[in-house]
């Protein structure tokens, strides 16, 4: 998405390498980033789920980590699709918050450190990128919903289930940026969770009224079992599931008429991983922060910062969250 957006000029003679891979830990991030030259210029992608994109001043790179270091996906296993509630506990209220205290520092330093010498030294930048919340935990609508597969324990999304899960998010979020504070203003934080919200792109929004019109809601900005891609509006961009370009190879399998990796079909895969909307939205922000710092060396006024123009919802209620 954001190597072919026209607000970057014409994508002709930039090139791209997308080496996101679902379920890369700090230590598979490192390494990919060891493998580049020093100061090269073309451009890089780690980004566990997403994009990234150059432009003409040097290596531009987008970097994602800190989620599967901490164990987000054992919370989503245990606590919504497996109904493990003696697991969910333990991930909710100790493992995981004790990973994002003591790992998600030590790996993202590390990372960043060895980041800073791939990018051109005078233009380059490195965008680091935050998680976005799952949960509206204001709501009480979906205390009564449960996500589990088909012949596993219920675990129900009340309030403090979900507000537990979102103080997680929140907490993985200030260390990645401390981390990006940390390593110098070449790092850049952005903040996709702010519009994720803001956007009304979560599970148990208000107006969902039952499981099956939130999962099938366009304005749902994740995937989930039983929902499918969204279409973007604007003709400039392709509809791309992101999120699965890549998978590690000796893992793949025929099963049940699926493409799997460790003989889990796509549509489990990809849950909770955000949907085009989604990447779109994260696209924005990453441009947006591209041509502020652009702005910056140019000694120019910078552009607006995104607003309501980015959601798939564009109602009056969305937009005065903008205001």
């Amino acid at each position: 998405m954001i190597q072919d957006d026209i607000r970057l000029g014409a994508p002709r003679g930039r090139n791209f390498n997308f080496e996101a891979c679902t379920g890369a830990k700090g230590e598979d991030i490192l390494k990919q980033v060891n493998a580049l030259e020093d100061g090269q210029t073309d451009l890089v992608s780690y980004f566990n789920t997403v994009l990234i994109k150059s432009n003409p001043n040097g290596l531009q790179m987008t970097i994602t980590g800190g989620g599967n270091d901490v164990g987000f996906a054992n919370v989503i296993r245990s606590c919504v699709v497996d109904g493990d509630w003696q697991n969910c506990h333990f991930h909710l209220d100790a493992e995981t918050e004790w990973k994002i205290t003591h790992e998600v520092a030590d790996n993202l330093d590390r990372i960043l450190a060895l980041a800073k010498f791939k990018i051109n030294p005078d233009h380059g930048r490195i965008y680091l990128t935050g998680y976005p919340k799952f949960w509206n935990a204001d709501t009480t609508g979906c205390n009564s919903w449960n996500f589990a597969h088909k012949g596993r324990k219920k675990i129900y999304l009340d309030q403090e289930l979900r507000r537990k899960s979102n103080a997680l998010t929140d907490k993985l979020n200030e260390q990645i940026r401390l981390a990006a504070e940390r390593a110098g203003p070449k790092i850049i934080f952005v903040n996709m969770d702010e519009f994720f919200t803001k956007c009304s792109g979560l599970f148990c929004e208000k107006g969902a009224d039952n499981q099956k019109q939130n999962a099938k809601s366009d304005t749902l900005l994740f995937f989930v079992d039983g929902n499918k891609d969204q279409k973007f509006d604007q003709n400039e961009r392709n509809n791309r599931f992101a999120s699965l370009q890549k998978r590690e190879k000796g893992m793949l399998s025929k099963a049940w008429g699926y493409t799997t990796w460790m003989l889990t079909p796509d549509n489990r895969i990809r849950m909770f991983h955000p949907r085009s909307q989604g990447h779109g939205i994260i696209a924005d922000l990453v441009i947006w922060h591209m041509q502020v710092e652009n702005a910056k060396m140019r000694g120019v006024e910078p552009p607006r910062k995104p607003g309501v123009e980015v959601c798939p919802a564009k109602n009056q209620e969305v937009a005065q969250r903008f205001d």
